[in-house]
């Protein structure tokens, strides 16, 4: 979607002109920021959890498999 169309799209009830129109473009353009490090940060979490999640696993099998095979310490 180009500019023209979003800044078309939108209603703002406290228009006072382009001096308004520009502060609430750059409080939504920092908004977006804040968005992508929110996702950036939530991806990273997602990583860490699935390699907690593999170790973990891992460490189940071992445990089962000393579990099945008591003798083979």
């Amino acid at each position: 979607m180009k500019y023209e169309d979003i800044i078309k799209e939108r209603k703002f009830e406290d228009d006072r002109g382009p001096e308004d129109l520009t502060r609430k473009i750059g409080e939504l353009q920092c908004d977006a920021e804040g968005f992508k490090k929110n996702i950036a940060d939530l991806k990273h979490d997602n990583k860490s959890l699935a390699k907690e999640v593999s170790d973990l696993t891992e460490t189940i099998k071992k445990l089962k498999e000393q579990l099945d095979n008591p003798s083979n310490k």
